[in-house]
């Protein structure tokens, strides 16, 4: 009987050890952690226990039923994608957010962050914006299919790769490279502070390009320099306030004095009170300044430090004005000046508030219009030009809207 007893307890042991060993805990790996639209994303199982089924939802619409599955977003942001597997018996449940960078933006070292572009030219004058295609977290590249030789052939490639050596007292560095005759610039953004380098790849009879900068972007980076342009007035300045003088003591008054018979007796001065201050001018607001550049594939209101180029998407394409302030636009085309010239863009202008269209072309001077808008509403605005660039995408977001509020 204590040997049946002993062998029952010991079955139950096991068994309830299995049971705690093959508990169901949903989880799932994404790779690369560093997404960009329109590149694939591999999501797979990494479930506790022993999961017969699978249900995947990727935040976008798609779904899935299988226990991996490469997923490819469209268009960049944040993604909620959720993970819910079965064993028969129980389920669970795990969400993670997926971060997406636009198509032509490479997101390496997401503990510090750094964004990395590319743009393109071939023999021909013909330019083109580079798809990123992120592979690990230091590493990816760019391809361009746009300018590949002749349908069929392999489109250029460029690859990047940016280290953190911090930890040894040196700084980020960055290498790149590839085996194409392209003339290219590919520029790297610090996202914290807004430093950005470029790097220069000049078309040669050699394909081999190879490149490294190990005194990129330090630690502790200095201040950014930024174009000099005329400085935004936000609001109306406010006068220094004039001290007040406060007598000292009792208010001194003088000695009566016998005044000469027929003579006029002399008024007698008595100081009481403050002295009234003169009053400070106000001095006259001028026009709030507003910077909107053409820059890639974007508009982009310019807020806070001016870098020469910026990542494509997401431009900042929206302002907010107030009915009856003035303001000076200062329009301008801030792509890369190279040789032969890229396309120009075409601002539309917004005729409802006195904003006139105008041509931009890259290197010339701000077109600058002074505005006072006296009606409320939304207006839109455009590119009107349709041959800016080569790339499929390059209108996505050559559009904008000015909002004018009370």
């Amino acid at each position: 009987m204590g040997s049946l007893l002993s062998i029952a307890l010991s079955i139950g042991l096991n068994l309830a050890g299995l049971g705690r060993e093959g508990a169901l805990a949903a989880a799932f790996t994404a790779g690369p952690g560093n997404p960009a639209a329109g590149a694939p994303v591999v999501f797979t199982d990494a479930s506790g226990g022993a999961p017969t089924w699978w249900q995947w939802d990727f935040g976008d619409g798609a779904t899935s039923d299988r226990p991996q599955e490469s997923h490819v977003f469209a268009a960049p942001g944040t993604y909620s994608v959720r993970l819910t597997c079965g064993d028969g018996s129980t389920q669970a449940t795990v969400t993670q957010l997926v971060s997406v960078s636009p198509p032509g933006t490479l997101r390496l070292l997401a503990a510090h962050g750094f964004d990395v572009t590319l743009e393109a030219r071939d023999g021909t004058g013909r330019s083109a914006f580079g798809q990123a295609v992120p592979q690990d977290d230091r590493f990816g590249y760019f391809t361009v299919p746009d300018l590949a030789q002749s349908p069929g052939l392999p489109a250029p490639e460029v690859f990047v790769k940016i280290l953190d050596e911090t930890a040894n007292g040196q700084n980020y560095f960055v290498y790149w490279g590839g085996l194409t005759d392209l003339e290219y610039t590919m520029t790297v953004v610090e996202t914290a502070t807004g430093v950005s380098k470029a790097y220069h790849n000049l078309a040669t009879d050699d394909p081999a390009c190879l490149g490294a900068d190990t005194s990129g972007f330090s630690a502790t980076p200095a201040p950014t320099p930024t174009k000099t342009r005329i400085p935004t007035v936000h609001g109306t300045p406010t006068p220094t306030p004039t001290p007040t003088r406060t007598s000292a003591g009792p208010t001194p008054t003088r000695t009566p004095t016998t005044t000469p018979t027929g003579v006029a007796p002399t008024p007698t001065a008595t100081l009481t009170g403050t002295p009234t201050p003169s009053p400070t001018p106000t001095p006259t607001p001028g026009p709030v300044v507003v910077k909107l550049r053409a820059v890639y594939w974007q508009w982009d209101f310019v807020q806070g430090p001016e870098t020469s180029q910026t990542a494509p998407y997401p431009g900042v394409n929206t302002i907010t004005l107030h009915k009856g302030v003035t303001y000076e636009f200062h329009i301008y085309n801030d792509g890369p000046v190279l040789d032969p010239p890229l396309n120009p863009h075409s601002f539309s202008g917004v005729a409802a508030i006195g904003l006139n269209g105008c041509e931009l072309d890259t290197g010339a001077a701000d077109v600058i219009q002074t505005i006072t808008p006296t009606t409320t509403g939304n207006f839109p605005f455009n590119c009107t030009f349709t041959d800016c660039g080569t790339g499929a995408n390059q209108h996505d977001a050559m559009h904008g809207v000015i909002k004018v509020v009370p």
